[in-house]
This record gives C-alpha cells, structure tokens and sequence, in this order.
C-alpha cells in the first residue's frame, strides 16, 4: 500500500520512449535531400567530367587565390543537369567564401537586387541561376554592380526624390543560363570567363555512377553501372551527371539494401518509336 507506484516513471522530465526504431516514421523527403547535398562534389577535384572547364577554372581559382582578390565573373552555359549549380558552389568552396543564391525569375525588381548585393561581403559568390530570365529593369541595374562594384539608386518618390551611388564589395557573379542566345550582348560582355558545359561520355556517367554508389555504401557490379550509364545518355536523347546520380540513387531507396544488379524484365511501350522501358527506374531508352 505505501510502496511507490511501480507503473509511473521514476523521472518525470522524461517520458518513456514507447516507439522503437523500427516503427518510426521516416520522411523520404529528408534522405533524398540529404542524398543530393552528400553526392554533390564540393571541390574541383571530386568533379568529374568536363575536362577543358575544369582546367581552365583551375587556373582561374589557382590565380585568384595567389593574389588574394575575387575571381572575375564568370557564366556557365549548357542543357540543365550538366552541373552548372555544382560548379558555382565549388567556386565558393575553392575560395572558402559564401555564396549567395538565386535566380532570375526570382529577382524581379530593383530593390531585391540591391537588398542582395548590399548584404555581401568582399569575395563573396552571387550565383543567379536562369540569368536570362532577369527583366530589362533589373539587368540594367545589375551592369554598373559587375562593372564598377556600385549600385545606383532613386530614394523617394515624386519631386523629392533623389538618385545616390551605393558602394558594393568586390564579389564575384556566377552566372547560369540554359539559353545562352537569350543574353544581352552587354550582359554577356561583362563575364570574363565563359564556360560552356558539354553532355558526358559513357565512362564518365560510369565513374560518376562508381562514386554515388561508394558515396552511398553500395555494392554494384559493373554490369549495373554500365546499364545506369547507358540510360543516363538514352533519357531525353542528352547525357547528363544529374540523370546518373538519381537512378542511382533511387536504385538505393529500392532496394532497401547495399547490393544491386541491373534489371531484366522490359516490355515494348505503344508509341511510334520502338523503346525499351524498365520497370525499376521508369527511364526509356532509345534502340
């Protein structure tokens, strides 16, 4: 009758954990982000492919860091998933400064550019993806920034306004664009360095398939990565380093395990153009 109450817990700050590990509830969501920020190279030697660009940045970032000051401008131009993304952040990472991201639809007047480039700091990375979808208004504004490191802007409205030059750091623009006819000669004139990005070669959609699959702790046999390399190249008629990586990736979600061989059963899909589909990746490829 006096003992304690053997059923309540001994510490009230701490409720007794009723659920084990095995009966959580895990969002996909989160692994799959995470899986993308593990599998994304952070230095230029962990890049694979697009062997001229990487060289020439090389040199780019190599002369930057002996004298100490930004790297120029610099534009990537080419199909989406040929890693113009990766390589903004590998600037930064190259240079150990900040990047700070954003895109042309995004900035869609002048007071979101200048709330921007005011808050950088010297040798700082503004990435601007999409960059030719930035409006006449905006462009115009973002010249005398890449240019000259100043932002000009109108304070107030009516008779009392006045225009005021604001002094910026000096950073560095990386700009992205899958359409590069669509830039202004005098926006594309202000980057020093253009890069363009061309599709990947089968062995190295096959190393980059090599390094998801170490990265993710899974043993894959070769035939498995020359399939996903294949498939990478065959979906959309391009060959891109984003296709490789999420094919793999979603291999590793399916299988729930750390070994897989590359699928067999396919059948013939009803459209004009004899493809061959599998069933485990949903990708088509082209005979």
């Amino acid at each position: 009758m006096g003992g304690a109450d053997q059923g309540s817990p001994q510490n009230l700050g701490e409720a007794p954990d009723l659920v084990g590990d095995k009966d959580r509830v895990l969002d996909a969501r989160v692994d799959d982000d995470q899986y993308d920020l593990t599998l994304r190279p952070r230095m230029l030697s962990e890049y694979v492919g697009q062997l001229q660009v990487r060289e020439n940045l090389g040199i780019l970032l190599e002369a930057a860091r002996r004298r100490g000051e930004p790297v120029e401008h610099v534009l990537l131009c080419g199909p989406p998933g040929l890693g113009k993304t990766t390589l903004a952040h590998i600037i930064a990472n190259e240079l150990g400064v900040a990047i700070k991201v954003s895109s042309g639809p995004a900035i869609d007047h002048q007071g979101a550019l200048g709330s921007i480039l005011l808050n950088l700091t010297t040798r700082d990375v503004f990435f601007i993806d999409e960059i030719h979808r930035l409006n006449s208004v905006v462009e115009e504004s973002l010249y005398p920034a890449l240019e000259d490191f100043r932002f000009d802007a109108v304070l107030g409205k009516g008779v009392g306004a006045s225009a005021a030059t604001l002094p910026l750091p000096h950073f560095t623009c990386v700009g992205a664009t899958t359409r590069q006819g669509l830039l202004s000669g005098p926006l594309r004139d202000r980057f020093g360095a253009v890069y363009r990005l061309d599709f990947y070669t089968k062995p190295e959609l096959e190393s980059i398939v090599r390094r998801s699959a170490r990265i993710l702790d899974i043993e894959i046999q070769e035939e498995a990565v020359s399939e996903i390399a294949r498939r990478a190249r065959a979906h959309r008629g391009s060959s891109t380093a984003s296709c490789a990586g999420c094919v793999t990736t979603r291999r590793c979600g399916a299988t729930g395990g750390r070994r897989w061989s590359p699928p067999v059963r396919r059948w013939r899909c009803s459209t004009s153009t004899s493809s061959a589909w599998s069933r485990s990746t949903g990708v088509c490829s082209r005979r």
